[in-house]
């Protein structure tokens, strides 16, 4: 609890003043009003000081906090974007996996960080369905440094939440989402070395951040679960929280999976008939 109270303290004093900088230097996104990035350093900064030194993971993170950086700066997709990405998930990947599953922990770290630009397209959206990630990956990890880096993030991203809820006064920014989906990524990772026990429920947690990113990386945003929600309620405010309220249940079904609370084939069935739910919901208006 101390890790999450100083990552707390920390991005709450710093987040808005990475805020200031940035609409001083117009790093700002100007859509319906102007929002300044940046908000993601204050979290960098937070998980570099408050979690103890571990080369590769520190390494990992730097690595996808710079890409973020110069896409924030200069506001446009970085050329070496991918590469960067790569060296990242090979990093976690080379900690976190035996070399006989290695291909495929790769592909999961750089798929789920490639996937995390695609959170955010509404205020107070990527900082809440990372919080709920965050609390399941936390039961699921297998190390105690996992643990604190997972406690970390989300005392960092509960204080990002309170200047980011809509009307959001600050946004993430890539370095925000990228260094998200890195711990995220990481701590899907240390899940898998408890085995299936810990590796489905960490797939289902994190499930609403698949309904929502797979649609943009596919060219079909309509179909995200925000515009999905939002085409019903019509209202941000509103359909953020019953963003909460489905990753909410979805963490019930991760833990309940883990701690065995119900049968598994119970869980399981509920899981899929949720999720199907969720797939149909609003289906006339997406047409």
């Amino acid at each position: 609890m101390l890790y999450f109270l100083i990552s707390f303290a920390i991005s709450i004093i710093l987040v808005p003043i990475f805020g200031k900088l940035a609409l001083k230097y117009n790093f700002v996104e100007k859509k319906e009003r102007v929002i300044p990035y940046l908000g993601g350093m204050g979290l960098f900064v937070s998980l570099t000081f408050v979690v103890p030194f571990d080369l590769l993971v520190k390494s990992s993170l730097t690595i996808l906090a710079i890409l973020g950086m110069f896409e924030d700066v200069k506001g446009t997709f970085f050329k070496f974007y991918y590469l960067f990405v790569f060296l990242s998930s090979i990093i976690i990947t080379f900690k976190y996996v035996s070399s006989f599953y290695i291909m495929f922990g790769f592909l999961i770290a750089f798929f789920i960080i490639s996937i995390f630009k695609e959170i955010d397209h509404f205020d107070g959206l990527g900082s809440s369905l990372s919080i709920f990630s965050g609390v399941g990956l936390y039961f699921l990890v297998t190390s105690s440094y996992d643990k604190l880096l997972i406690l970390s993030l989300l005392g960092s991203l509960f204080a990002f939440t309170f200047y980011n809820f809509p009307p959001a006064r600050i946004q993430l920014g890539k370095i925000g989402l990228y260094l998200i989906g890195g711990v995220i990524a990481i701590g899907v990772l240390s899940s898998s070395r408890g085995g299936i026990s810990h590796l489905i429920p960490s797939f289902v947690v994190i499930t609403p951040i698949f309904l929502e990113a797979i649609p943009y990386l596919i060219n079909k945003p309509k179909y995200s679960l925000s515009l999905r929600i939002m085409r019903i309620v019509k209202e941000k405010k509103r359909m953020l929280y019953l963003i909460w309220i489905v990753s909410g249940l979805y963490l019930l079904i991760s833990l309940s999976l883990y701690f065995g609370l119900f049968s598994s084939e119970f869980v399981y069935m509920f899981y899929i008939i949720y999720t199907i739910f969720l797939l149909l919901i609003s289906k006339e208006v997406v047409k």
